[in-house]
């Protein structure tokens, strides 16, 4: 069986996590707006019970894509899960480098990013479809899509429309 093994600063301590090598199979990605529609409170307990389902079903690897809205909401859930002794990785798929996030924004990411197992960055630079390019990397790289949608349009909306074509399992919020 191949490993990932990887390497993190936990309090100050040196941690090796030897876990099973990201596959599809075991990886399950998180896509959501960058409003939240419905009270944030809600769709907290919401993630935390998906991921819980998911963690009971084998999943340990979790993609996150790093904007503002559900996508932060997702990923400090995941934190706290692996703050709580949780075996599961957090990864951020971020559409290109140096995104601009205003000051609140950036100093969670700081935090959600310092607590992430990898961090990809799908595009080197900004361009019109990064943000697709990003959702689509997502969604090729995992066997479950948990998304929270309320548009029949945007790029969530197409996020969904592009799982369904290619068949992945779809748990939508």
């Amino acid at each position: 069986m191949e490993i990932f093994v990887a390497i993190c600063l936990c309090k100050r301590m040196l941690c090796v996590i030897i876990m099973p090598m990201k596959s599809d199979k075991n990886t399950c990605c998180l896509i959501g707006h960058n409003k939240l529609y419905d009270d944030e409170s809600q769709i907290r307990q919401w993630i935390l019970e998906c991921v819980l389902k998911a963690v009971e079903g084998g999943y340990i690897h979790f993609i996150c894509g790093g904007s503002v809205g559900f996508d932060m909401l997702a990923a400090e859930v995941i934190v706290e899960l692996k703050k709580s002794g949780h075996k599961i990785l957090l990864e951020l798929a971020l559409p290109f480098k140096n995104e601009f996030k205003p000051l609140r924004e950036r100093l969670l990411f700081s935090l959600i990013e310092t607590n992430a197992d990898m961090v990809t960055y799908v595009n080197d630079n900004y361009s019109k479809n990064c943000y697709t390019e990003r959702n689509k990397y997502m969604v090729d790289n995992s066997a479950l899509v948990v998304v929270y949608n309320r548009e029949c349009l945007g790029g969530v909306f197409n996020t969904v429309e592009y799982a369904k074509m290619i068949k992945k399992t779809i748990y939508a919020l």
